[in-house]
């Protein structure tokens, strides 16, 4: 297992939430220490690297 430490803001995010309600189905929400994610390491890492370009982008737009 890996740790990954993820900005709060993309627990907004439709498809960050519908991971979270993968990991609510399959380990809960009542366990010590981190949240587990039942997915491989290289899915979530795409998962992040998406988010983040998507947080990017947005944040591009209200700057202009």
């Amino acid at each position: 297992m890996r740790r990954f430490v993820i900005p709060i803001s993309y627990l907004r995010l439709p498809t960050f939430r519908a991971q979270m309600e993968r990991v609510a189905k399959e380990f809960g929400f009542h366990h010590v220490g981190g949240l587990q994610i039942p997915c491989e390491e290289e899915h979530f890492e795409e998962l992040l690297r998406v988010l983040e370009e998507l947080r990017s982008a947005k944040t591009m737009k209200t700057k202009t």
